[in-house]
């Protein structure tokens, strides 16, 4: 059994048949159920989280995990629902908008993007859980960016990017590139495919 977390780029959204997203694609071709736990707007906080509550509730054979911008921030309503916020939703969070502007910096949620990546890569090694990690987004300028932080250097060093499908050039948006895509930016169901096609050839190998 393989669990796929992510963000709407796993979860399948603007497809019209939700079995044509990759987790579902991937499955088939490796002749397994495949359990499609992406989530539209995730943020890495949640697919953390609900990665590590999953694999504890059932362990599966294979994960993978495909981490979405660092620019998204988890917060909590009453009854603890969880609400992931980006720079997309301005309009809709006045709070947002002041957070970006006055409080954002990309190279401290950088380090913590790469110290979830630890977290999880430790987990899944001391569970004995076969893993691969992949990026929905570009983290090349964000590496550039920092190539002279110490800190974050320090902890990128800890990553075992061995694990990453395509580190640190390759994502799931290169591997859908000229194929169709929806209005809202999703890739449909010839993307999912070689999503689905390109993990598939690293799992393989």
């Amino acid at each position: 059994m393989i669990y796929c977390f992510g963000d709407s780029f796993t979860h399948g959204d603007e497809l019209t048949n939700k079995e044509s997203a990759w987790p579902t694609v991937l499955g088939q071709k490796l002749k397994c159920l495949a359990v499609n736990h992406g989530y539209s707007g995730a943020s890495n906080s949640w697919i953390l989280k609900k990665t590590v509550q999953k694999c504890m509730e059932n362990k599966p054979d294979v994960v993978v995990v495909a981490w979405t911008s660092i620019m998204r921030y988890e917060f909590y309503q009453p009854g603890n629902r969880s609400l992931c916020v980006n720079p997309g939703h301005v309009d809709k969070f006045y709070f947002v908008d002041n957070l970006y502007k006055h409080w954002h910096d990309s190279a401290g949620k950088f380090i913590e993007w790469i110290c979830q990546c630890i977290l999880l890569q430790n987990f899944f090694v001391t569970n004995n859980i076969e893993y691969y990690f992949a990026n929905v987004f570009s983290i090349i300028e964000l590496l550039e960016e920092n190539a002279d932080n110490a800190e974050l250097q320090s902890w990128l060093e800890k990553l075992n990017t061995n694990n990453f499908i395509g580190w640190p050039n390759e994502t799931l948006m290169t591997w859908s590139n000229n194929t169709p895509i929806g209005p809202g930016g999703h890739p449909l169901k010839q993307g999912h495919k070689c999503i689905a096609e390109k993990i598939y050839e690293h799992i393989r190998s």
